[in-house]
């Protein structure tokens, strides 16, 4: 999809009213070539773990959730594992990289761009507009 080329979001607290930090986030999200994107988070579900990342277009969709792969259908199958096989969890890929063994699942220019976007998104929930990749003055 490419880089994010802006984004708009929503903050707010909706269900905590015992804490000033934000239980529910929205954003919609630009990319450079064109694809669209949305983001929502929250801390006010009550059914239990639940994470879901799913991306769909012309060519086909796949949704990723907390047992992993739930969904791989496109036109043009792949013939390897569509998922690549990385580090178990952070701390992992942390001392693997301490110890020379490889470089970082996550390079720091890829986490960079995703600390760019969630400024971009308090911002514009702030401003109450769309703002554009990059941040003036980041």
């Amino acid at each position: 999809m490419g880089d994010v080329r802006r984004a708009f979001g929503r903050c707010d607290v909706m269900a905590h009213d015992n804490c000033d930090t934000e239980d529910l986030t929205l954003a919609m999200l630009e990319f450079d070539s064109g694809a669209r994107g949305s983001i929502v988070t929250t801390t006010t579900f009550t059914g239990g773990k639940i994470t879901r990342v799913g991306f769909h277009g012309t060519g086909g969709a796949a949704l990723l959730d907390d047992d992993g792969l739930a969904m791989w259908e496109f036109e043009d199958q792949w013939q390897e594992d569509p998922l690549p096989v990385g580090p178990a969890n952070i701390v992992e890929d942390m001392m693997a990289c301490i110890r020379g063994e490889r470089d970082p699942a996550c390079p720091p220019e890829e986490g960079r761009k995703s600390v760019e976007v969630l400024r971009a998104v308090l911002r514009s929930n702030e401003q109450g507009t769309w703002l554009d990749l990059p941040l003036d003055g980041a």
